[in-house]
C-alpha cells in the first residue's frame, strides 16, 4: 500500500485526545486510535491529571471517559459514546521484523493528523514487555497515535521519543492493546506514569542494553540523559557509575557511587562498587571501609568478604586478609573465589606452600575451566619444588595451555 493510500485508509480512525481541568481548559493533549467500536486507545500520560476528556477529529468533538487503564504500561482506553468510526486491525508483534517499513500517524502539537515514515530499528525490553523501537519520528502530541505497517495494520501505540537520542522513538506493541480488556478502570488516575517517567525508563533500558553489548561510552551518554530527567534516581547513578568505571573514569565512578549511598545508605551494591573502585585505584583504605560497610549491612555477602581480604592484602594487612578469606570459606566451602585467593595468598607470601597447593587444587576442582586457577597451581608446584612436583607442574601447564595458550606462554617465559 502506498503511503498516501495507507494514510487515507487509517486516518479516519486516529484522533486527537484532550485532557481537561475542572474548568474545561485543555491541560494536555495527544493522539489516540480506535481499536474497537466506540473505544479509543491512547497513552496513560496523555490523560494524567485530567478531570474530563474529549476526542476530536477535524472540527468534530466527542466527550470521552476512561474505561480501562493498564497498571504497568503507558496505555489506557477511552469510551466514546456515539462514535461510529471503524476500528483499525491489529497485528501480532511476534511477526514484526527489524528493518521493515512502518508509518506513525498522529496529531503533533494538537494540529491536524500527519504521517511520518521510518523503519523498525529494534525490539527492546521495558517493564516486563517488549517495546518497538522505530526511526519514524514521534513528536509531542503524537504520543498515543498509531504505528502501522505498510498494509495499514496497527503494530503499536506510539509512546515516546528521546531528545538527542539519535532518532530513538518507541511504541507499545498492539499485543498490549489486546490485554487492556483485562484491566478495567478502578478510578485511580494517579497511578498513571507521566511522560518524564516513560522517557527516563526508555533511556535506562537502552543504557543497560549498551552495557550488555560492551558499549560503555554510549551507555554513559544515555545515563546522563536519564539523570537530567530525574537527577535523584539512584539506579541511574549506579548505572552511570558502573559505566564510568568500565571506561576508566574512576573518580567519576566514585562520585556516582557516593551519590547512590547518599540516597540509600544501606544499598549494599553501591558500597561494593565503591570498594571495587578502591581496589582499582589502589585506595585500599577506601576499599576496606566500603567492603566492611557492605558486609556489616549484609553479612551473608560472602563474595564481598573475599574482596575485603584482597583490600587488606593490598594494605599489607596480611593477618586480616587471611582471616577474611578463611571466614568466606567457612560460610561457603564451595566458593571458588575464596579458595583461589587464599591459594594465591600462600604462594605470594611464600608460606604454607602445601596449603597453597591444596587451596588451588580446590579452586580448579570447583572451576576446572578457569585458566588463572591452573596458572597459580602450576606456580605453587614450581615454588614448592619437592620431588614429584615437576610432573604435577607440567600437568597443570598442559591444562593451562588448553585453556589459554597466551597465558601459558607468559608463564613459561617468566620461569625459563
Amino acid at each position: 500500500m502506498l503511503p498516501e493510500e495507507l494514510f487515507s485508509h487509517v486516518a479516519p480512525s486516529v484522533f486527537v485526545v484532550e485532557s481537561l481541568d475542572s474548568s474545561g481548559t485543555v491541560i494536555s493533549f495527544g493522539s489516540g486510535v480506535v481499536v474497537t467500536s466506540g473505544h479509543v486507545v491512547t497513552n496513560k500520560h496523555v490523560i494524567k491529571g485530567g478531570k474530563a476528556f474529549r476526542v476530536k477529529h477535524g472540527k468534530r468533538a466527542w466527550r470521552a471517559y476512561i474505561t480501562h487503564l493498564h497498571p504497568r504500561h503507558d496505555l489506557c482506553q477511552l469510551g466514546v459514546d456515539e462514535l461510529e468510526t471503524p476500528a483499525v486491525s491489529l497485528r501480532d508483534s511476534s511477526s514484526i521484523t527489524v528493518g521493515e517499513r512502518v508509518y506513525a500517524i498522529g496529531a503533533p502539537k494538537g494540529f491536524d493528523l500527519t504521517i511520518s515514515e521510518g523503519l523498525v530499528s529494534g525490539m527492546r525490553q521495558r517493564r516486563g514487555a517488549q517495546v518497538i523501537q522505530t526511526t519514524a519520528p514521534i513528536s509531542a502530541g503524537s504520543s498515543g497515535g498509531g504505528l502501522f505497517d505498510d498494509q495499514g495494520l496497527l503494530i503499536g501505540i506510539t509512546t515516546s521519543s528521546i531528545v538527542d537520542g539519535q532518532n530513538l522513538n518507541f511504541a507499545l506493541p498492539a499485543d498490549l492493546v489486546s490485554t487492556l480488556t483485562e484491566h478495567p478502570f478502578a478510578g485511580d488516575i494517579n497511578s498513571v506514569a507521566d511522560d518524564t517517567e516513560s522517557q527516563e525508563s526508555e533511556l535506562e533500558d537502552l543504557a543497560r542494553q549498551k552495557m550488555n553489548d560492551g558499549k560503555y561510552g554510549e551507555a554513559v551518554k544515555l545515563w546522563r540523559q536519564a539523570l537530567r530527567l530525574r537527577p535523584n534516581e539512584k539506579e541511574s547513578w549506579l548505572g552511570i557509575g558502573v559505566a564510568y568505571q568500565s571506561v576508566g573514569l574512576h573518580e567519576d565512578a566514585i562520585e556516582a557511587f557516593r551519590k547512590v549511598i547518599q540516597f540509600d545508605p544501606v544499598y549494599v551494591v553501591a558500597w561494593r562498587w565503591l570498594g571495587i573502585c578502591g581496589l582499582l585505584t589502589k585506595d585500599f583504605d577506601m576499599a576496606i571501609d566500603a567492603f566492611k560497610e557492605a558486609t556489616r549491612i549484609n553479612p551473608g555477602e560472602v563474595e564481598i568478604l573475599v574482596e575485603l581480604g584482597t583490600a587488606y592484602y593490598g594494605k599489607d594487612l596480611r593477618d586480616e586478609a587471611l582471616a577474611a578469606y578463611k571466614e568466606a570459606i567457612k560460610l561457603d566451602p564451595d566458593l571458588h573465589a575464596a579458595w583461589f585467593e587464599i591459594g594465591r595468598f600462600y604462594v605470594r607470601t611464600d608460606q604454607y606452600s602445601n596449603e597453597g597447593i591444596l587451596a588451588l587444587r580446590q579452586a580448579v576442582r570447583l572451576e576446572p575451566d578457569d585458566p588463572y586457577s591452573w596458572q597459580w597451581l602450576a606456580l605453587a608446584y614450581h615454588r614448592h619444588g619437592d620431588v614429584g612436583d615437576t610432573q604435577k607442574e607440567f600437568q597443570a601447564l598442559s591444562r593451562l595451555e588448553e585453556l589459554d595458550p597466551k597465558l601459558a606462554r607468559e608463564f613459561a617465559q617468566n620461569f625459563e
